[in-house]
Parts: structure tokens; C-alpha cells; sequence
């Protein structure tokens, strides 16, 4: 289960590389069951990229995130 504050949208963020543009258009990159396991990159900052997301497939349990290295991993263990 994951949880988001009420105040997130003025927190400092983590976003996929989909395209996105604020105040026009949000940006999904949607994973499959193919892309568990494998690293992904995020993006930080507070532009665009905080209305980039992630779709990952509902057999997702498990999120490694790499703030240093800006990756993140989804699994299912």
C-alpha cells in the first residue's frame, strides 16, 4: 500500500522520464509484467517531472528506490 500526504503537492519530487507538462498534460510510463525487476529512472526536481508517473501492474509488492543513483526498481516477491 502506498500512501501520499495531503500536502504532496508541494513536496519535492521523484518522476518517471514519460512526457509531461505542467498545467497542460501528465505523462504515465506504463510498465508490464515484462519490466518487474529491472531498474528504471527517475527524475527529480520540481518541474515537469513531478507530473510523471508510473503504471505498474497491481502484482507489484515490492519498490527499491535509489535516491543517489535516481533508479528505481518494482517487483513482485
Amino acid at each position: 500500500m502506498f500512501k501520499i500526504g495531503v500536502q504532496s503537492a508541494g513536496c519535492y519530487t521523484f518522476g518517471s522520464t514519460a512526457e509531461a507538462l505542467r498545467g497542460s498534460y501528465d505523462g504515465c510510463l506504463d510498465l508490464t509484467e515484462a519490466d518487474l525487476g529491472k531498474q528504471q529512472t527517475v527524475v527529480q526536481g520540481q518541474e515537469n517531472n513531478r507530473y510523471a508517473f508510473f503504471s505498474i501492474p497491481t502484482s507489484v509488492n515490492y519498490v527499491e528506490l535509489d535516491i543517489e543513483n535516481l533508479t528505481v526498481i518494482f517487483d513482485a516477491k
